[in-house]
């Protein structure tokens, strides 16, 4: 027979599971289970924006998502609201930005600094006749 503190702790632990379940689902798991990397010894908290690819683009009922990548660091960052944050949701002042789902691009802002990233290939348009019968 279980105490009370065992199930309690049983209940905490699959709820967490669940959690973490659905965050692997959603492909967001990286941004809770990954600890900060070092870079050159010290934790770099704002990346160069010329550094940075979009990788997708999600909106839901409340706003835009857009997560972003730096391939030689191996971090990503994601934007929503116009604020800019890393992989541990910790937001990153110097960089800020918007985002149109309907064109497919981001807007970064960092100091005088303004990049403009499209997600896909922007000069091939889609090919509309392999989805035909």
């Amino acid at each position: 027979m279980l105490t009370d503190d065992a199930r309690c702790q049983r209940r905490f632990w699959a709820a967490l599971a669940a959690v973490i379940a659905a965050l692997c689902i959603l492909g967001l798991a990286h941004v809770w289970l990954e600890p900060p990397s070092p870079v050159d010894g010290a934790f770099h908290s704002s990346p160069d924006i010329s550094r940075l690819s979009l990788s997708a683009i999600m909106a839901d009922s409340g706003a835009g998502y857009a997560l972003l990548s730096e391939a030689q660091a191996g971090r990503r960052y994601f934007l929503r609201n116009g604020k800019f944050y890393d992989h541990a949701r910790r937001p990153i002042p110097e960089i800020s930005g918007s985002l149109d789902t309907a064109q497919k691009t981001v807007t970064l802002t960092q100091g005088q600094e303004v990049r403009v990233l499209r997600l896909g290939n922007p000069d091939s348009a889609p090919d509309k006749a392999r989805f035909r019968r």
